[in-house]
This record gives C-alpha cells, sequence and structure tokens, in this order.
C-alpha cells in the first residue's frame, strides 16, 4: 500500500510541477519520499525530481544532495541513461551555484562515457556544458572550442533548438571578449532559426515561445549599443517586442505584420517629440534607447555599475525586508515568462520588482504618513535618475514622450517620476504609451470615419448577485478551477461559478458613474448613454453584431474593471449583473477582442484595467491588447482602484478639456493631470492617487 501512495504521489508532484507550481509539487514528491523511506527503499526517479525542484526554488545545496542520493541509486542500478541525465542536471544546477570546478568535472566524465558509446546528441550536450564552465571561469577561448564543437555536431544531427543555443552561447562569449562583431553575427544567426521555429507555434504557444527565448534578443541589443549601433538595437527591440499581438492586429486586418524601423519612424517625429524604449526588464541588466528627429541614444544599466547602486540607496532609505514585507501581500502585479538573466544574480531583479512593487503601494493609498510620503518622492526620484540617466540629451527640450515599457515598468506611470528640478515628469511632458512603434505603425493605417460622437456605459446595476460556488481555501482548489474554467470556456460555458468561487461575484453599486455618464452627455453634443440594467455584455455584443458599436467615435465604460492574475483568461469589464440569455455579465477580454469597434479612443474608466500578466517580450498582456484587437485607436486605461468621486472628476475634466482642443485626447489628459497637481480640483486631489492611475496607449 505504500509503494502505491508513493507512486501517486510521485504522479500528482509531476503534474504540479507540469503547471510550474513548485511549492506544491515539492510537497508530494517528499510525502512519495517519505513513503519509500519507511518501506527502505530509494526511488530514483522521485529523488531526481526532488533535486529538480529545489533547483527551481533556488535552493542549490538541498537539489546537490538530492541529486547525488539519486546518482547513488543510478550506479548500483548500473543505469547508464540515468546516470548521464542525473550529472546533466547537477551541472545546471552548478551552474547556477557558479561552482565551475565541480561542474567541469562532473562534464568531462559525461563526455568520456558519451565518446565510447558514440553518443552524438550526448556529445553535443556534453561540448556545450564544458564550454560554458569555461565561460564561467573567463577562459573565453576553450569555451568558444567547445561551444563550436557542439555547433558542429548539432548542425550535423538536425537539432534546430540547440543549434541555435549553440550560436547564442558563442555570442555571450564573444561579448565578453569585446568582440562585438562576432557576438553580432552569432546572436543573429541564432535568432533567425528561433523565429524560423517560432513560425511553426500557433495562439498562446507563440507568446510562451517568444518569452522563453527573449533574452538572446536582449544581447543582440546590448552588442549593438556597445557597438554604437544605436538604430540596430532599437530595431531589435521592435523585432522583440508585441509580436502576438502585431500578428494578431495585422491577421484581422487581413494583412501580413511589417517590422517597423526606428529610422523610418524617426522621420516622421515632429521637434517636439522622442521615443524612449527600454528592453531586459526581466534581467539584471536593462537597456534604454532614446530617438528623436537627430539620432538614437543608447545607454546599458549594468548590474554593478548601476542597478546595485540604486537598490542599496533605496534600501538604505527605506529598508529592504520592510519593503518585502510591506509587498509580499500586493494583489495585480505577477511576473510572468521572464527569460534567463543577463548577469548578476537572480534575487537582485526580484528586488527591484519588489521596489517598483512597493512604488505602487505608495502611489495607490491616499492616506500616506509623512515617512511614507517622503520614501515615495525619494523612489520617484532614484527611479528617474535611473531610467533616463545616459538620455536626457534626447527628452530635453521635448514636450511629448512616447513610452515604449518593458516588464514591470508596464505597471509605471512614469508622469510621476520626479525629476531633478522637483517636478513631476507629468508636468513637463504629454507622455503617452505604446506596446511596440509596429503596433502604433498599425494603428497609424486604421483610418476611421464614425458619424457619431461618443457612447457611454454607466450606473450598471451590481446589487442582488448570490454568491455561491465552491470557496477557493488551498492551491489545489485554485489548480482545478483553473483547469475547469479553461475546459468551460473552450465549449463556450460561461464563467461565473469561476467568478464566485475567487469570492468576484459580489460588486457595489458605483452611483458616482451614473452621474459621470450624464456628464458627458452634457459635455459632448449629440452623444448617447447607456445606464442602469441595460449595460449588459448581451446589449454590448449585440450593438457590436448589428454594427451600431462601430459608428462612434468614442466609447466610454463607467464600469468595474477586473483583472484576475491567478486565471487571466478572466479579466473583463464587469457589467450588470442582471443579465440573461446564458451571459454572466463578465466582458472577458477575449469576448472583447471579437467586438466590432472603429472608435479613435475608448475610455476604461474603470478599476486596473491596465494591468495584466507580464510575459516576456509582449509585455502585458490584458484589456488594452483586446481593445486594440477590437479595432480601438487609443484607450485610457487604470492602473489601481482610485474613488469614484475623484474618477467623475477626472472624465468630466477629461472631456471638457478634448472639446476645447479639438478632440486630442492625450493632450487633453496630460493638461487636467496638471491642473490636478496645480489645485484646481482642491489640495487632496493634488495627490498622485487621483490622478496617476489613468494612462494613455495608442496613437
Amino acid at each position: 500500500m505504500r509503494q502505491e501512495l508513493a507512486i501517486i504521489y510521485d504522479d500528482i508532484g509531476q503534474i504540479y510541477t507540469a503547471w510550474n507550481k513548485f511549492d506544491t509539487a515539492l510537497d508530494y514528491f517528499l510525502r512519495s519520499k517519505k513513503q519509500y523511506d519507511e518501506l527502505g527503499m530509494k526511488s530514483q526517479n522521485v529523488l531526481s525530481n526532488i533535486g529538480y525542484i529545489y533547483t527551481k526554488l533556488e535552493k542549490y545545496k538541498e537539489s546537490v544532495e538530492a541529486y547525488n542520493e539519486a546518482l547513488e541509486v543510478a550506479e548500483v542500478a548500473k543505469d547508464e541513461k540515468g546516470i548521464s541525465t542525473i550529472k546533466n542536471n547537477l551541472t545546471i544546477t552548478y551552474q547556477l551555484m557558479g561552482n565551475s570546478d565541480n561542474m567541469l568535472e562532473v562534464f568531462k566524465e559525461s563526455l568520456e562515457r558519451d565518446i565510447k558509446k558514440n553518443n552524438r546528441k550526448g556529445l553535443a550536450i556534453d561540448y556545450n556544458n564544458i564550454a560554458s564552465a569555461y565561460k564561467l571561469n573567463g577562459e573565453y577561448d576553450i569555451a568558444i572550442e567547445n561551444f563550436k564543437k557542439a555547433l558542429e555536431i548539432n548542425l550535423e544531427i538536425k537539432n534546430q533548438v540547440e543549434t541555435a543555443n549553440n550560436y547564442s552561447n558563442m555570442g555571450e562569449v564573444y561579448f565578453y571578449k569585446q568582440d562585438y562583431n562576432e557576438a553580432e553575427n552569432n546572436f543573429k544567426k541564432s535568432i533567425e532559426i528561433k523565429e524560423k521555429l517560432r513560425e511553426t507555434a500557433t495562439g498562446k504557444i507563440k507568446i510562451d515561445y517568444i518569452s522563453e527565448e527573449v533574452y538572446t534578443y536582449l544581447w543582440l541589443i546590448l552588442t549593438y549599443i556597445e557597438g554604437g549601433k544605436n538604430d540596430m538595437a532599437f530595431d531589435t527591440v521592435e523585432l522583440s517586442s508585441a509580436k502576438f499581438l502585431k500578428e494578431q492586429i495585422s491577421s484581422k486586418a487581413g494583412g501580413q505584420t511589417k517590422e517597423a524601423h526606428i529610422n523610418d519612424f524617426r522621420k516622421r517625429l515632429d521637434n517636439n517629440t522622442a521615443v524612449v524604449a527600454f528592453a531586459g526588464l526581466d534581467n539584471i541588466t536593462h537597456a534604454v534607447l532614446a530617438a528623436d528627429g537627430n539620432g538614437v541614444t543608447g545607454k546599458i544599466n549594468y548590474f554593478s555599475e548601476t542597478i546595485e547602486p540604486l537598490m542599496q540607496r533605496i534600501s538604505d532609505k527605506c529598508g529592504m525586508n520592510a519593503i518585502q514585507q510591506k509587498v509580499s501581500g500586493l494583489r495585480g502585479v505577477k511576473i510572468s515568462g521572464t527569460g534567463s538573466e543577463v548577469s548578476g544574480n537572480r534575487n537582485t531583479i526580484d528586488e527591484f520588482n519588489t521596489i517598483i512593487n512597493y512604488y505602487r503601494i505608495l502611489l495607490t493609498n491616499s492616506s500616506l504618513t509623512a515617512k511614507e510620503v517622503e520614501e515615495r518622492k525619494f523612489i520617484a526620484s532614484e527611479l528617474y535618475n535611473y531610467l533616463f540617466d545616459g538620455i536626457t540629451g534626447t527628452t530635453n527640450g521635448k514636450t511629448e514622450i512616447i513610452i515604449l515599457p518593458d516588464g514591470i515598468l508596464g505597471f509605471l506611470p512614469f508622469e510621476t517620476l520626479i525629476m531633478p528640478d522637483g517636478r513631476y515628469m507629468a508636468e513637463k511632458f504629454n507622455i503617452k504609451y505604446a506596446q511596440s512603434l509596429g503596433v502604433l505603425d498599425l494603428i497609424a493605417s486604421r483610418k476611421y470615419s464614425p458619424p457619431k460622437p461618443l457612447l457611454a456605459f454607466g450606473g450598471a446595476v451590481y446589487q442582488g448577485k448570490s454568491s455561491g460556488g465552491s470557496e477557493i481555501k488551498s492551491g489545489d482548489d485554485l489548480d482545478r478551477l483553473y483547469k475547469n474554467t479553461l475546459d468551460n470556456l473552450s465549449r463556450g460555458g460561461n464563467s461565473e461559478s469561476a467568478y464566485q468561487s475567487l469570492g468576484l461575484a459580489s460588486w457595489e453599486n458605483l452611483p458616482g458613474t451614473l452621474e459621470e455618464v450624464k456628464k458627458l452627455n452634457g459635455i459632448v453634443s449629440s452623444s448617447e448613454i447607456i445606464t442602469g440594467a441595460e449595460v449588459t455584455e448581451g446589449k454590448i455584443k449585440n450593438l457590436s453584431k448589428n454594427g451600431s458599436l462601430s459608428k462612434f467615435k468614442v466609447i466610454h465604460f463607467a464600469t468595474h474593471g477586473l483583472v484576475v492574475p491567478e486565471i487571466p483568461e478572466l479579466s473583463a469589464l464587469v457589467l450588470s449583473q442582471t443579465s440573461s440569455g446564458g451571459d454572466d455579465g463578465y466582458l472577458r477580454s477575449s469576448e472583447i477582442a471579437e467586438l466590432d469597434i472603429k472608435a479613435d479612443f475608448v475610455n476604461l474608466s474603470a478599476c486596473e484595467t491596465g494591468l495584466g500578466k507580464i510575459y516576456g517580450g509582449e509585455g502585458v498582456v490584458g484589456l488594452t491588447q483586446s481593445f486594440l484587437l477590437a479595432g480601438a485607436n487609443a484607450l485610457s486605461v487604470s492602473l489601481w482602484q482610485v474613488a469614484d468621486e475623484s474618477t467623475s472628476k477626472f472624465m468630466t475634466g477629461l472631456y471638457a478639456a478634448s472639446e476645447k482642443n479639438g478632440h486630442k485626447y492625450d493632450l487633453a489628459m496630460s493638461q487636467l493631470k496638471r491642473d490636478f497637481i496645480s489645485g484646481k480640483y482642491g489640495d487632496e486631489l493634488k495627490k498622485p492617487y487621483y490622478w496617476a492611475p489613468f494612462v494613455y496607449y495608442g496613437k
């Protein structure tokens, strides 16, 4: 019975491993090991699984112990294949530990075995691993020699994935040797293969693939900057940014994706505009590029030179332990799909993300203590200096900046950063955001002439919704809910029970939204509003189907918004909870993407509509992308929950300003933020909490 139970626990652990639920997987593997221990037995498979999970959890000492125990079992059983696999896994762990001597010893033993067996695939792995160890030791010429041996074999056996990795690895070594021409050649060969491999993928797999491989693009970006080829570095940022979104927009329009080039884009910039792109925010080394009509500037922020001092200053001021404690319960900001770090310690990039998350906590609280206000201003100044150091020559003298954020910067309102003169960036610049230049080009090619000015939804009815559903009490419950939800949605079912189980089925009415849309009706002549129980999922879908939705230049949603990091497919606008006909009252991201919209501006006057799940290279994937796919040319989205009354003031002020400036909503939003900061709407609303969550994406 114990052995059967051990096997079951091992199977369950492997399932959680596949779902990347490593803590839960470890728990089941340890349960399995305990059953075998009580039987006086050892399972090579279970011990190897424990070693793998410990590596994933960055508990390297425990990982080495588990792998060595598994190795003993494999050697007693004379399991040559198992011995080779375990030793390869051990070397990966040693590599992460930085223990190159142990790595080389294990790799060379594996090489001798594979030479005797003429195991070509194994030999390629051995040479690659040996090269990696020499790279860690700084013995670059020997590393390149072994990478070339691995490459020769992988080309022979036509292993495209490993061939691409070999080229990428050699590119890194040449980069360290400061031979940027050879580094560039190897990275380009790697990317060429990866692009072809990616073409065979479909749907979400494409996002996952580029997310895993984006680090090679970053290495090429760094190579170009060090080689003084900043325009080519910018083009590489473009090549690796929002690829899936660009393909979806192009496909829906019946065309093919064309890559944007910074030098072409620069020719269309006026003298007052600069574009700033960030890359590598999921890695220790970051890059920033800025362009205007005069040229392109590039800067690399290396760990020891800029990032480590930044975090030390913030830690000295605020205390890293205190920051981490406050961030631990933060909801909504999740990192997913990060690639391999370019240099440094993985824990350090986690600390960088923690600082951004803590800054968001300070921004999203309207009642800060004097000490917290001081900390917010300090971090805002430090982040400005860090993110814009080296490129201010391009941004100085400009009035507008287009920002292409990367990674967790997609959750950061740059308007709140404080410049050396003590002003917020919002006070000097009109700031708008985009996923990539290619997305902007695709949007610019859409020319709309809808006959009607504005359609606004507000005052949705949320009362009277029953709770129901099975309460989520554990990670196991959440995993089951995730699987069941995806299965249900794939069959065309609604997701009401999933929201109930997550505790997301009870919503308070927002009386200010009814007042908000009524005021808009008075500000924008000939506008139309839909309110109360009419603000339903079915209503919006029907307006889309009969072509009515596409007749409005502006569409405004004053409703609740919802982002579900645990199950991104459930992110939605929350509409009246009195709908029928199979609708659940949640207009989910995939349903939004299917709408027929031809609006130049969609305003999501809702909570957290600018959040989502981060994928390496693709950025924040959420409601913003869905509305762009539906046809919106620009959006205003929110990065956190804001008080009903102040939101209403902001939105009515936005439309009043846009009516005066010829419906330039990005400029109207920038001016309105300055009005809030100046105290025009009262001293309380000067706080970033009230004016900073609203950001503008698009043209």
